[in-house]
């Protein structure tokens, strides 16, 4: 037997006579049926993450915490980089790589190897024009989840913070950002 389930409608007028109804109605269902109503019987969707403007992430290739801004006004997430070689293939079938150093938060840097997957045209902040940057793929942990994403490299030593999370990145991890939030999660991802 399919369960049974009653609802008042909005047109409804609410009376003692038709709560008293409603309730016996409910109370018989109760004693008859086994299966819940079907409108009780939703999946449960994950709960989005949600994290604020700025906040601690981790860079997983090299195991190191920077701060982060959250900028939904970015499509790829940006690093600073200081670009150290870019490596030409031989084979037209193997991708140019790129050798770079970051700084490690504590005073100290990192140098990374990493294949070049793309390059990107990102408009210059304050003058007209555009620069070509190398796009990597790094892994960074924010809150729980560590995301492989497309990095473009840049030089950011303007910019008040060494990494800017995009809305790639974001949408990958189906975060909501709340502006009135920050530092809202320690990045909890295993090696």
């Amino acid at each position: 037997m399919a369960p049974r389930c009653c609802c008042l409608s909005h047109h409804a007028l609410p009376s003692v006579a038709a709560i008293a109804l409603l309730a016996s109605t409910m109370l018989t269902n109760a004693a008859t049926d086994t299966q819940p109503c079907a409108s009780l019987q939703a999946p449960i969707q994950p709960i989005q993450p949600v994290i604020g403007v700025i906040e601690t992430v981790r860079l997983m290739d090299i195991d190191i915490e920077l701060n982060a801004r959250i900028d939904t006004g970015a499509g790829l997430t940006s690093m600073d980089a200081t670009i150290i070689e870019i490596m030409k293939s031989d084979q037209p079938s193997q991708p140019d790589r790129i050798v770079f150093m970051i700084q490690d938060g504590a005073g100290g840097t990192r140098t990374l190897e990493k294949d070049i997957v793309d390059w990107v045209k990102i408009k210059k902040k304050g003058a007209p024009g555009s620069m070509r940057r190398p796009v990597v793929i790094m892994t960074i942990c924010l809150a729980h989840q560590a995301i492989a994403d497309r990095v473009n490299l840049a030089e950011r030593k303007g910019f008040s913070y060494p990494i800017l999370i995009g809305r790639h990145f974001l949408k990958n991890g189906r975060f909501l950002v709340d502006s009135e939030l920050s530092s809202t999660h320690v990045p909890a991802c295993q090696q």
